[in-house]
């Protein structure tokens, strides 16, 4: 009769020669035998560590607590049959398939969506430092992807590419926000995703469609805008000049925008001139943007530099003092044109109308129906045919003649009356 040791190493003798193809890796333990204290080894063909002390004993089996190692991975488990079946999965994955990659069972998780997705944004972070994109894109960025953060965790970003419905999951999945905020959160993940793909050398995800209509931006008339205007001039009077000109500038010049007005340097006006250079000008990444200032704010433009002399790199538009919660010669605030704008309307009785769709909205919109859409093309330098809403650079006089036109209209008009708020596309 045979003993449990003779069997043992019958078994041994008759075990298949060509399981050596995929013996990479093995399974280990720190538990000594209980008999010879002895090391347990893992046996391929039975699946489990045995020690049989050099064949002095009876087999003697351990089934818990033990460690795979990989190539460079290593993993824990509770049981060595869970262990190898991660072992076998491995090696399929390494010598069948070659897609073995030691990133994917780090506990660091390298590849892991969240890692990533910081990673890149820290990536935008320091191009806005170098004024490629803004820091407001960026924010826009890091609000969209806490969303997806929150949704896919640290997954890794294979087994989500493999799996595109859980983009469309996670998209369709977002409630209480508009279509528009929707198909930018899609914008933002197919931007994080292609850079992704390109870093890892992976294939892109198919991201679904997210159709939307453009919602209605409220706007007014060149009489309402004005009056509100005036009324900055007034609520601001004890301040300085520069946040009545600063929204004035806005209204007259619809490629501009508050971001590009906040980001100017004394340096960047030329009073001999008139011409003002934007240098990175808010969604124009590495360009140069410039107007041409109309002579009554030229004039008021040099008064201003005259009263407030600053170096050349100095704000602009920048705090002087005198007024609480501000640093003298400190920037303006995001959101500085924007609350005097709102006081005015608010002294005026006009609700629901923003600083972006009072000055250029209204102005845009206004010059398309004064003067047609070609001549507000011009003024905007507006190049597209799809909508008068994507504005680029105002440089030649022919841009120049169009803006004073719209300045006489604009003057020319206003009224005491203020007329009803009408709305255009956003």
């Amino acid at each position: 009769m045979l003993t449990e040791t003779t069997s043992y190493r019958i078994h041994k003798k008759h075990q298949n020669p060509n399981s050596e193809v995929c013996m990479k890796g093995s399974i280990y333990t720190s538990t000594k035998c209980p008999i010879c204290k002895g090391a347990f080894k893992f046996d391929e063909n039975i699946d489990t560590l045995v020690c049989t002390g050099g064949l002095t004993h009876n087999p003697v089996y351990h089934h818990g607590k033990c460690r795979l190692y990989y190539k460079s991975t290593t993993m824990r488990f509770d049981t060595v049959k869970a262990a190898k079946q991660q072992l076998d999965h491995l090696r399929v994955k390494d010598q069948r398939y070659q897609a073995y990659d030691p990133r994917d069972y780090q506990k660091d998780v390298p590849l892991g969506f969240t890692t990533l997705a910081d990673l890149w944004l820290k990536y935008r972070e320091k191009n806005a430092q170098g004024k490629a994109i803004s820091d407001s894109t960026v924010e826009s960025y890091r609000n969209y992807l806490r969303r997806a953060k929150a949704f896919f965790a640290n997954a890794n970003i294979k087994d989500i590419i493999e799996s595109p419905a859980k983009i469309e999951d996670f998209l369709f999945g977002i409630e209480g926000i508009s279509e528009k905020t929707r198909a930018n959160h899609r914008s933002c993940l197919h931007y994080f995703f292609k850079w992704v793909c390109r870093r890892e050398r992976l294939q892109m995800p198919e991201f679904p469609d997210v159709p939307f209509e453009l919602e209605f931006r409220t706007i007014t008339d060149w009489e309402t805008q004005v009056k509100i205007i005036d009324k900055v001039k007034n609520l601001t009077a004890h301040i300085d000049d520069k946040v009545w000109l600063g929204i004035e500038l806005l209204a007259t010049h619809t490629n501009l925008r508050p971001q590009d007005l906040i980001r100017l340097a004394e340096a960047d006006i030329d009073i001999e001139t008139g011409v003002v250079t934007f240098w990175n000008p808010t969604k124009r990444k590495n360009q140069t943007k410039t107007i041409r200032l109309m002579d009554d704010h030229l004039v008021i433009v040099k008064e201003l530099k005259r009263r407030y002399p600053a170096v050349p790199q100095t704000p602009f538009f920048r705090h002087v003092g005198g007024v609480k919660g501000t640093l003298p010669n400190k920037p303006y605030g995001k959101k500085y044109f924007y609350k005097w704008w709102i006081k005015a309307c608010d002294v005026l009785g006009i609700k629901g109308l923003d600083l972006y769709a009072g000055t250029r909205h209204t102005s845009a919109t206004q010059t398309a129906r004064r003067l047609g859409k070609d001549a507000a093309r011009a003024g905007l330098g507006n190049t597209s045919n799809k909508s008068i809403e994507r504005y680029i650079q105002v440089q030649d006089d022919g841009c120049l003649n169009v803006v004073r036109a719209v300045d006489e209209m604009r003057r020319g008009k206003a009224s005491e009356k203020i007329v009803n708020i009408s709305v255009v596309r956003k």
